[in-house]
């Protein structure tokens, strides 16, 4: 805990992949080395989660999906951040 701040400021810039990556990060920042378990354990302490990565089905279409984006997700984020739209999604726009 001597060196919680450091950590998540370098976690919060540069968020680790895996609870492996992070075990190995603390321990190059520190030189102290923790287990997997007691580094998923501190990150959910310091307000991190961890996520599972989705995959792309191997036939997805990514340039309908593009068309998609631009021409009907976007448009319709812009109307509800005028309040003119009601949108609901199962996680956030982050990366609109």
């Amino acid at each position: 805990m001597a060196y919680k701040d450091k950590i998540e400021t370098y976690f919060r810039e540069y968020p680790p992949a895996t609870s492996k990556a992070a075990a190995a990060k603390i321990e190059e920042l520190t030189g102290i080395k923790r287990s997997e378990d007691r580094v998923r354990i501190f990150m959910k302490k310091i307000g991190m989660d961890i996520r599972k990565v989705g995959m792309i089905p191997a036939k997805a279409d990514v340039e309908a999906q593009e068309k998609f984006l631009e021409n009907e997700l976007k448009p319709r984020i812009q109307e509800a951040q005028e309040g003119k739209r009601a949108l609901f999604l199962s996680m956030p726009p982050t990366s609109f």
